[in-house]
């Protein structure tokens, strides 16, 4: 008995636990005397190695959804745990530290450093490193997972949108952190550049990076795993992706269909 009672306690040990986990979060914004809802008793789990896509109209709440959960603003009322660790209870120094360890982000605009060549704005991260540092090797590697390592000394001047954005994943994977959060990561990209990056993005996802992604595109959406789609401030869907989109890039069409003739 004591046996199967070890083996039971061993297989709890190894169920994986979720990264991120909002219990009955709410975020109100107030102007002047009057109350705005963001948020309204939202509760979920995103565990690891999902890839989410976040989908409603303007106002549904789903930006401020990211800010809360990448860290950059705190709830109202309700929990919000990252990894176990409840983020409302952080001091803003240790919420630095996290969103610099932790979480990569790739914003809509790509918020890249016009006068900096791409290693030097993937490098930009370590800036804030505390402790050592990964080495310029690192941001080597970063470009040459997303495809530009032909592009080192190039600015952003010298780089299509689409390159330019995966700089900006480059950038976000340089201090190699487990959750990656894109907010509108396409939205500034044509079709084939944002069919460019959703294959980037799925890569990482493959290689076990947790995505969490907002969009306002259906067909974005479903080249994630699982949708959750937000109205008036609160979570009004939660599905799996049942006919999942695989993002080919036109270059890797070009060179199969080249093979085939």
């Amino acid at each position: 008995m004591r046996l199967f009672g070890n083996r039971r306690a061993s297989r709890a040990k190894q169920e994986p636990k979720p990264l991120l986990e909002l219990h009955d979060l709410t975020k109100i914004y107030r102007q002047g005397r009057v109350e705005v809802p963001a948020l309204t008793g939202v509760t979920l789990k995103v565990w690891p190695g999902e890839f989410v896509a976040i989908m409603g109209p303007s106002g549904s709440g789903k930006s401020t959804l990211m800010n809360m959960i990448g860290c950059l603003d705190r709830p109202t009322s309700g929990k919000y745990l990252l990894d176990g660790s409840d983020a409302g209870q952080m001091s803003d120094a240790r919420l630095a530290d996290i969103r610099n360890r932790k979480i990569g982000f790739v914003f809509q605009s790509f918020n890249l450093l016009g006068r900096m060549n791409a290693i030097h704005n993937v490098m930009l991260p370590l800036m804030y490193c505390r402790g050592p540092r990964p080495p310029r090797s690192a941001a080597r590697h970063a470009l040459e997972t997303v495809g530009l390592a032909h592009r080192v000394k190039h600015t952003p001047m010298e780089l299509s949108g689409g390159e330019q954005q995966r700089v900006a994943i480059a950038r976000a994977l340089i201090n190699d952190p487990p959750i990656i959060f894109g907010d509108e990561p396409t939205g500034n990209l044509d079709t084939k550049n944002s069919v460019e990056i959703m294959a980037v993005l799925q890569r990482l996802n493959d290689a076990g990076k947790t995505i969490v992604m907002v969009t306002h595109e259906q067909e974005i959406a479903e080249h994630a795993k699982r949708i959750l789609r937000f109205r008036d401030g609160k979570l009004e869907s939660d599905e799996q992706v049942t006919a999942r989109r695989v993002a080919v890039p036109a270059s890797a069409a070009t060179q199969s269909g080249a093979a085939a003739g």
